[in-house]
């Protein structure tokens, strides 16, 4: 019997974690018949695997899996073959949802035949400090397709703040590719086109991430990661959407978005790396990308060379490069 939704939950070292995970999931309200955990250990040398196995063992629409580990892309893929629900939703096994809110935000899918659901979330700090996130509000009550989404309001989601029909994942063969950071980034592009309904669920704050986690993937030196993802994740864009210049192809529609994507690592990532050699190779890339642009964004560009060794200084030219476009 297909179900109606399927949360897809890699697991890997997060014992510390992962019973708070697990129990918001519990504490849905959503009938067991409607819904599956699918629990992808992947290679855990914690007490994570055994924490999933007792769920598993004791909730039989939870669904646990082990295999050798090969990375979050890998396990996010792995899950997918296993999901039978209408729609899909990714949760990471550190983060955790708020109570009873999926009920309704599968509800405003289904009424609107939404493809992809845009959710609010908030970042959770070890402190107790709360960061509301609000990223889609703008969207209000439209519906939009997916080069919309991309093309206008220049938006991407993480893997957890949507949920999707799986209708998309088989019209577009989509899977998760090994970049990491930035596999998700990479499988909502790939999902764009396919999407032909997106609209934003305002009911309520839905998901916890965590930030700051010890051992995340997101700690350690983090703008040298951060840089190093975003170029891996320009490098497979060019690849996958090679740029024949302006038009409508979904290239030309990208252009916008990996234009941010360029401003941000410039900004911000380079600026707190102090890599002078990444900074030269950003700029060809945008040289390589707009050969004959001329006007606002390339005046912005201009203005990061000079600010490459001013972080606060580049955050105020970051924020006029987004208002003179």
């Amino acid at each position: 019997m297909t179900k109606k939704l399927s949360i897809l939950v890699p697991i890997y070292n997060v014992a510390p974690y992962l019973r708070q995970c697990l129990d918001s999931l519990l504490a849905q309200g959503l009938d067991v018949g409607s819904y599956e955990v699918i629990l992808i250990d992947d290679g855990s040398t914690d007490e994570s695997g055994e924490i999933a196995r007792a769920y598993a063992k004791r909730e039989p629409h939870f669904i646990y899996h082990h295999k050798e580990n090969g990375g979050l892309s890998s396990a996010r893929n792995a899950a997918l073959a296993l999901a039978s629900g209408e729609y899909l939703l990714h949760v990471d096994s550190d983060d955790w949802l708020e109570e009873g809110v999926l009920p309704g935000l599968l509800a405003d899918a289904e009424a609107r035949q939404l493809d992809l659901c845009l959710l609010d979330w908030a970042d959770r700090y070890p402190d107790g400090t709360t960061r509301p996130n609000i990223d889609f509000s703008a969207l209000g009550e439209r519906i939009v397709t997916g080069r919309e989404l991309i093309h206008r309001h220049r938006s991407y989601a993480t893997s957890w703040s949507f949920i999707m029909h799986r209708s998309v994942v088989e019209r577009g063969q989509l899977s998760f590719i090994p970049i990491q950071p930035g596999e998700d980034v990479a499988f909502f592009i790939s999902a764009m086109p396919h999407c032909r309904r997106i609209g934003y669920y305002s009911g309520a704050v839905v998901y916890n991430y965590r930030r700051e986690r010890p051992g995340a993937i997101t700690q350690g030196p983090k703008a040298s990661k951060e840089l190093d993802a975003a170029r891996r994740l320009l490098s497979w864009i060019d690849e996958t959407y090679p740029y024949r210049g302006k038009g409508e192809d979904y290239a030309a529609l990208l252009a916008p978005w990996y234009d941010d994507i360029l401003a941000d690592m410039a900004m911000n990532k380079i600026a707190r790396a102090g890599e002078e050699k990444a900074f030269a190779e950003i700029m060809s890339r945008f040289r390589y990308r707009y050969p004959s642009e001329q006007g606002a964004r390339r005046i912005a560009f201009r203005l990061m060379d000079y600010a490459r060794r001013s972080y606060p200084l580049s955050n105020f030219l970051w924020s006029i490069k987004r208002k003179i476009r």
